[in-house]
């Protein structure tokens, strides 16, 4: 079978990505997606080294995604203004598990360990630096990196519970108080923290 010459990364991507939210991450392989693009697998090997640096851009461009999806919550739209200070938070925070919602086997595949190439490293480090700046106002500045740490870690834990069906009927739950109280304590311990520092 011929190299067809109009055969390129973002198409093998798109196969790719399609593969892991139709089949399943397990279903991903070199062949499969050779085979949906009519392609002879080693032509594949003319754009990714293999399956390891294939999932790493497909991880890299569900960062991209969800940093849209992301900026999209915040931004004015719909009648709403922009969001900012804890607002602007619940509204990443709602897309962010939007995202996990109705991509979840992207979602799993972009928290996987992955070989660091250039495209994934600046797919992260664009979606941190953004969401970085949504902390900007919270005071002391000492709390920003745990009220990063601690937000990322409940909405993960909320995402897989969910995917795993641990939150149905009683259980389920508008993350946005959790957001809230989460937020306010941590403000609180950061401002006791602060006050035994000077006793």
């Amino acid at each position: 079978m011929p190299f067809p010459s109009k055969t390129n990364q973002e198409m093998i991507l798109a196969a790719a990505t399609e593969i892991v939210e139709q089949d399943g991450i397990a279903s991903l392989s070199m062949r499969e997606i050779a085979r949906r693009l009519e392609l002879a697998p080693n032509a594949l090997y003319h754009h990714f080294k293999g399956r390891d640096e294939l999932e790493a851009e497909i991880a890299a461009e569900g960062f991209r995604q969800l940093s849209a999806a992301i900026k999209k919550a915040v931004q004015p739209g719909r009648g709403r203004s922009e969001a900012v200070g804890e607002e602007a938070l619940i509204r990443t925070n709602h897309a962010y598990l939007k995202f996990a919602r109705t991509r979840p086997a992207l979602y799993q595949l972009m928290l996987r360990k992955h070989t660091l190439t250039p495209g994934l490293l600046a797919a992260t480090v664009e979606l941190q630096e953004y969401s970085r700046k949504l902390y900007d106002w919270m005071e002391p500045p000492e709390i920003i990196a745990e009220a990063t740490f601690a937000l990322f870690a409940m909405m993960h834990g909320i995402a897989t519970l969910e995917r795993d069906g641990m939150l149905e009927g009683d259980m389920k739950r508008d993350p946005s108080f959790a957001i809230s109280a989460l937020l306010a304590g941590l403000s609180q311990l950061a401002a006791a923290k602060k006050g035994a520092a000077k006793a």
